[in-house]
């Protein structure tokens, strides 16, 4: 492990650790369905109102926007399951479709993660359209599924990779790492102070064009002024060849590798910490680390290890509120409700329908 990547190592750890002993969360999205659909939402994002998107992003001059006359086309993979949270990639495209790639898609089933992209926001539409569309389409799409907030990635291709190099570096706080796509714009964004250290330090930049690409020279300028500005993780990738087209799965798969790199990193030190709360009884914040570790280490034995934390938690979790049910049928009230306490305490969101049950046993 370099230097580098245990310095990354120990913030997520650090940062995991600080939300393990927070207030557990509200429980997951239940949403199930998985391919290729279109969705409309009726919300906007706190984070793309105007005045929020005019302090970040002062290079972005256009009127607003109304969420109701928009659409974004979704890929979710078919494995997707609620209780396994899954990474996020956002995409800006330079037409007007937000299809999902199909350079992308193997990738997005290997490595667990959703595709999101707003209809009609090529590179004739005001870039701050563009970029409060992507900021929505997270805003909402968290809400029906489970997406795991250090996976939430951005890309674009050209005009595209244009107008997401204006929005990442502004909103740290929002995107974990992006990958520009044969284009790129100088860095220019005001984020806010607080964040600034996850913005150079923590997030993940990946440059990518093509030894014929025409803004090959403008993609090494854009690299050297984020070096100069002291953002720590970026990668240059020049696909031999290619000119100004979408890089092949191969190249794409560098990147996502990249962007992920500091969470595979963590993934050891996240197992350990689930297998500390499991032995603590603190049985649901477990679970919802162990899920991260499963959907992180998918096909890797640490990810089936994981796995099988979780199966068994769950399993031990069934067998308890099937004994409190009968001895609520038995009419052995303060029992019944010390088991569903305990429960209660042990597995937080993760404790099935304890509450209901216990109003049953308290009558």
């Amino acid at each position: 492990m370099t230097l580098r990547t245990a310095f990354f190592t120990i913030c997520l750890f650090i940062s995991l650790t600080l939300h393990a002993g927070q207030p557990a969360p509200a429980a997951v999205p239940s949403e199930t369905k998985t391919g290729d659909f279109q969705l409309s939402f009726k919300e906007r994002s706190p984070f793309s109102a105007k005045p929020e998107m005019d302090k970040r992003m002062p290079y972005f001059k256009a009127g607003d926007y109304d969420i109701l006359a928009e659409n974004f086309e979704v890929y979710v993979p078919t494995k997707y399951k609620p209780d396994l949270p899954f990474g996020l990639l956002v995409y800006i495209n330079s037409g007007d479709d937000g299809k999902c790639n199909g350079n992308f898609k193997p990738l997005l089933d290997k490595y667990n993660l959703i595709w999101i992209s707003a209809n009609k926001t090529g590179n004739e539409r005001a870039p701050m359209h563009r970029a409060g569309l992507a900021l929505d389409a997270i805003h909402n799409i968290r809400k029906m599924y489970n997406v795991d907030s250090d996976r939430v990635y951005l890309s674009g291709i050209s005009g595209g990779g244009r107008c997401s190099s204006g929005l990442a570096p502004a909103y740290p706080d929002v995107f974990n790492g992006v990958i520009y796509l044969i284009g790129c714009n100088p860095m220019g964004a005001k984020a806010p102070p607080q964040y600034i250290d996850k913005q150079k330090r923590l997030n993940s930049y990946a440059f990518m064009t093509g030894t014929n690409d025409m803004n090959k020279p403008g993609t090494n300028d854009v690299l050297k002024q984020y070096k100069s500005l002291k953002f720590e993780r970026t990668l240059y990738l020049e696909v031999p060849g290619m000119g100004h087209d979408m890089p092949p799965t191969e190249w794409l798969e560098k990147a996502i590798n990249f962007v992920d790199e500091p969470l595979a990193a963590a993934a050891k030190l996240s197992m350990k910490q689930a297998q500390d709360l499991e032995k603590r009884e603190k049985f649901g914040q477990a679970i919802l680390l162990y899920r991260k570790v499963a959907a992180r280490a998918q096909g890797q034995e640490m990810g089936s290890e994981a796995q099988a934390h979780i199966e068994a938690l769950s399993k031990s979790r069934n067998e308890i509120l099937a004994n409190a049910k009968k001895l609520i049928d038995e009419k052995k009230g303060s029992e019944s409700v010390a088991t569903l306490e305990k429960l209660l305490r042990t597995y937080e969101t993760e404790a099935g329908d304890v509450r209901e049950l216990l109003k049953q046993a308290r009558k």
